[in-house]
């Protein structure tokens, strides 16, 4: 799989964790919770290791669920 570089994370490509945060009112820190906690995919990261998200996981960060962490609804 070829590797998001720094000068193609802005593009439609992906969108850096900052920009993910102003576009959804989301923390940061918030963000890296989610995925940590696998509320979120795994971001593809930049050559220099910064997250680069794609654009769907805006709606995520805005409409969390818990099937994503793996908790399910009876």
């Amino acid at each position: 799989m070829r590797q998001i570089t720094a000068s193609r994370a802005k593009t439609s490509e992906g969108i850096p964790i900052g920009e993910l945060s102003r576009l959804t009112g989301v923390n940061i820190e918030t963000i890296r919770y989610y995925e940590k906690i696998k509320m979120l995919p795994a971001p593809l990261r930049t050559d220099g290791g910064h997250r680069v998200w794609a654009k769907r996981d805006a709606h995520t960060c805005l409409h969390p669920t818990w099937e994503g962490a793996g908790f399910h609804s009876r």
